[in-house]
């Protein structure tokens, strides 16, 4: 079975991270620069999908994904949100 990146959870022969989404240092990118080339990505796959469209299914996978699994932006903004 294939691992996946624990970034965009695209398929991954080794390691935890594919070179999309680290920089030169192997260090993960910032969260809202892979959110950027996730949602072209999914554009470019999905001729004809809006923007908005394409920018919540980047934020669903990344959501998916471990290493961003707590980040803010990846709670889906038609839960409610904990007033704590």
């Amino acid at each position: 079975m294939p691992q996946h990146c624990e970034s965009c959870r695209m398929p991954l022969a080794a390691g935890t991270y594919c070179p999309r989404c680290t920089d030169d240092r192997g260090l993960l990118i910032p969260f809202e620069a892979l959110h950027v080339e996730l949602t072209h990505r999914v554009m470019v796959r999905n001729e004809g999908m809006s923007r908005a469209e394409a920018q919540e299914i980047a934020r669903q996978l990344m959501a998916a994904a471990p290493a961003w699994t707590n980040h803010p932006a990846t709670a889906d903004p038609r839960e409610p949100r904990d007033p704590r």
